[in-house]
């Protein structure tokens, strides 16, 4: 149990009280934020997932699940314009096929959950960092959690970044280790573990963080108000957490390197960045932030701890980071500098600190008033606190209304696509499937980066990587040449894709369909040519004639309960494989481990599961995966760390 800072050790009843008053919290605000974030379906009608991003996350997991997490590199010969398959960053899609053969969940519908739940397991990391990192009081665990998971910087992530939501966590479990290993060389090798399986889920993050470590390391070994009093030259915290970032990022660069098709990812372009970047501030709302960070950070530093001012130097170090890529944006440097600074996580670890040592003070200078005096004045801390966490809960959920956005709009795609999926599971295995797709300005590359990440994640998992989207309308695809138009910028974008498309045209007839509204003139073709039609919006411009038209699939609508309870269903897993791994990695208490389960469990799936995958390839029953890699844990716990205490106790 940590200590509070400032305040005597608390007596056996005390802290049972803390620790009920923390899980009572978190069994409150984990359900909320559930809610928060699932809301936005049932009260906008929406049919597809949130975020831009979220139907290639769905067609790059259909891809793992049918074909195994091998194929994944081959995929899509589009590795340019936000169109490839992301290989180098396997965990994702690795994670929904594990998810998908244990629970029954499919990838549509975990991009649908994947905010809700990824912004839980930020939140409960927040919680692990603060009562180990950081030494807070059992008690606060609600407070952090809240803060955390409703964060700008969640939600912003949150909205189709799916990679980046859940490196943050496991990023935060990573900075609970870096904190202890300053004090136990225990916590070493666990840090580097989570370290370099972050690499699989988004290894320029990871290396950033990496970084991020090497700097605080050094700042220890130079600074001795960072180094316990008795011994201000001792370097052992240095050189314990700056091995975690040396173990963990050299393997975990040299496993990237080694998977198929990393590259560094394509730009926007800086002035696509700095839109972005403006939004992102705007949401962040950073200069309402300052005044309680200042008295989070003052309240790290004051009473002296040397772990508080060791997690404050670490959490200053890392938001150095952000603001350091922030300035070189300004100076002319080309990053995705709306990334990193949403990055900036520790503005409101030092939020939650901040409120914490408001309500503290509050109720320890409350000791001073008389019985009748002190029990009215702790009313006033306790509700306080409660005005103020329902006030940032609904600030938060009307931020997340208004700043999400969903994958696309028009949800009857999905619904054509799925009605015409009884005749493209029809076709020969490996048959090419060509859509001619042409909408949109020169930003979304005339339609087809939306249009193929679209329409990838509609179809069955098999036919994922046999579909293809051609720059043009049809009659230049049917007679078999690139459109040009004497537009420099679209002919290079149509060179691209049908130079990238040929190889595809070789290997056979490919069957051409015409899609609305990605292809123009679907509706004409309708009415021209009604065999030729699958379902309303889907005309076969090219292979086997459909031998009657297919009725349209209606989408169900939106249930916030069963939306709510698949997500928790997600979180059960997670927290059922990775609380054997916690507790035996970490050496800290019950509360605790739970707190750092769901992000140790997506690690181990991860570290466990990608090797399995490739040498195996496709997982036919992903359950025995799964299940081993949580049993596994739990022995290993058992074994190593209750049968030792048990003997000992007993002699």
């Amino acid at each position: 149990m940590a200590r509070p800072v400032g305040m005597r050790r608390p007596t056996r009843r005390v802290g049972f009280l803390q620790a009920l008053v923390g899980w009572l919290g978190m069994a409150v605000v984990v359900p909320v934020i559930l809610l928060i974030y699932l809301q936005v379906y049932p009260r906008w009608g929406w049919l597809v997932p949130a975020g831009a991003d979220a139907t290639t996350y769905i067609w790059r997991t259909n891809v793992v699940i049918a074909e195994g997490l091998p194929s994944l590199a081959g995929s899509s010969p589009y590795p340019f314009d936000a169109n490839g398959s992301n290989p180098d960053r396997p965990a994702t899609p690795l994670l929904g096929a594990l998810i998908d053969g244990t629970l029954g969940v499919r990838p549509w519908d975990l991009a649908v959950a994947l905010p809700a739940v990824g912004a839980v397991i930020v939140a409960v990391s927040f919680v692990g960092v603060a009562l180990v990192g950081m030494k807070e009081p059992r008690w606060t665990a609600p407070i952090y959690a809240l803060v955390g998971g409703l964060s700008g910087s969640v939600q912003l992530v949150a909205n189709g970044y799916f990679d980046t939501l859940l490196v943050l966590g496991l990023l935060l479990v990573v900075a609970t280790s870096v904190l202890l290993a300053a004090d136990d060389r225990r916590a070493i090798l666990p840090g580097a573990l989570m370290l370099s399986t972050a690499f699989a889920v988004h290894w320029l993050f990871a290396s950033l963080f990496t970084a991020i470590v090497l700097c605080f390391s050094a700042t220890l070994a130079v600074w001795p108000l960072a180094r316990a009093r008795t011994d201000r030259r001792d370097l052992g915290p240095a050189v314990r957490t700056g091995s975690i970032a040396l173990l963990g990022g050299a393997s975990g660069l040299a496993l990237t390197l080694l998977r198929p098709g990393s590259a560094w990812p394509a730009g926007r372009g800086r002035s696509g960045y700095a839109e972005k970047l403006t939004i992102w501030l705007r949401r962040l709302r950073l200069p309402w932030l300052a005044a309680p960070c200042a008295i989070g950070a003052g309240a790290l530093v004051v009473p002296s701890d040397v772990s508080r001012r060791r997690a404050l130097l670490f959490w200053a170090v890392w938001t150095l980071a952000s603001l350091l890529a922030y300035l070189a944006f300004r100076v002319g440097f080309v990053l995705p500098v709306h990334r990193i600074v949403g990055y900036a996580i520790p503005v409101w670890l030092l939020l939650g600190a901040g409120v914490v040592w408001l309500a503290r003070s509050g109720w320890a200078s409350s000791g001073r008033l008389g019985p009748a005096a002190r029990r009215a004045a702790r009313a006033l801390v306790v509700s306080s606190v409660l005005v103020v966490s329902v006030a940032y809960a609904w600030r938060a959920g009307v931020d997340w209304i208004e700043g999400s956005v969903p994958a696309y709009h028009d949800g009857t795609v999905v619904s054509a696509l799925k009605a015409a999926s009884g005749y493209l599971q029809g076709l020969p295995e490996g048959t090419p499937v060509i859509v001619p797709v042409l909408f949109g300005g020169a930003e979304e590359m005339f339609g087809v980066v939306p249009a193929l990440r679209r329409l990838r994640a509609a179809v069955p998992p098999r036919l994922a990587d046999d579909l293809f989207v051609y720059l043009g309308p049809p009659d230049e695809l049917l007679a078999g040449v690139p459109t040009l138009r004497r537009d420099p910028v679209f002919d290079a974008v149509s060179q691209r894709y049908w130079d990238a498309l040929a190889p595809i045209l070789r290997r056979g007839d490919p069957v051409i369909l015409g899609v609305a509204p990605y292809t123009p003139g679907v509706h004409e073709m309708e009415r021209t040519d009604p065999g030729a039609v699958l379902t309303r919006g889907v005309v076969v411009l090219r292979g086997p004639q459909p031998l009657d038209r297919a009725p349209r699939v209606v989408l169900p609508r939106p249930d916030l309960l069963a939306l709510v309870g698949r997500a928790g269903l997600i979180l059960l897993l997670l927290l059922a494989v990775g609380s054997g791994w916690s507790l035996l990695l970490f050496r800290v208490g019950i509360m605790e481990a739970v707190a750092l389960a769901p992000a140790t469990g997506v690690a181990m799936l991860v570290a466990g599961g990608e090797p399995i995958a490739w040498l195996v390839g496709r997982l036919a029953h992903p359950w025995l995966v799964v299940a081993p890699i949580g049993a596994i844990g739990w022995t290993l716990f058992v074994l190593l760390r209750l049968r030792p205490r048990a003997r000992r106790q007993s002699d």
